[in-house]
């Protein structure tokens, strides 16, 4: 039995590098996003507050060694595009690019034809 929980704790463990031709030699990973980390989301969602690029660079940007680069305060005071970037590498380790895509055209309003 033990194997099998070690099996499915590790799933989705992997770190992925991100890419950021505009800071060449930085070595910054990302990690998708843990069960834990998805309740702290919806905690945040459910008083009504956007989730922001800064939470999921907190959440989800990490060093080599899979250990949190920023605290949650360094994560607000991140370059907005970078950040950007970083969040959507976050969701896309996550399996949530998708799902994240639907749920703001879900949100946003029709345009007129």
């Amino acid at each position: 039995m033990s194997n099998l929980k070690d099996v499915l704790l590790k799933f989705g463990r992997e770190l992925v590098r991100v890419d950021l031709p505009e800071l060449p030699d930085v070595e910054l990973y990302v990690k998708g996003l843990t069960a834990g980390d998805r309740l702290v989301i919806e905690e945040i969602r459910k008083d009504g507050a956007l989730v922001g690029d800064h939470e999921l660079c907190y959440l989800g940007a990490v060093d080599s060694t899979g250990q949190r680069i920023f605290t949650p305060e360094e994560a607000k005071n991140l370059d907005g595009g970078l950040a950007g970037k970083i969040a959507v590498a976050v969701l896309t380790a996550s399996g949530l690019v998708k799902e994240s895509a639907e749920a703001a055209r879900k949100n946003s309003p029709s345009s007129p034809s």
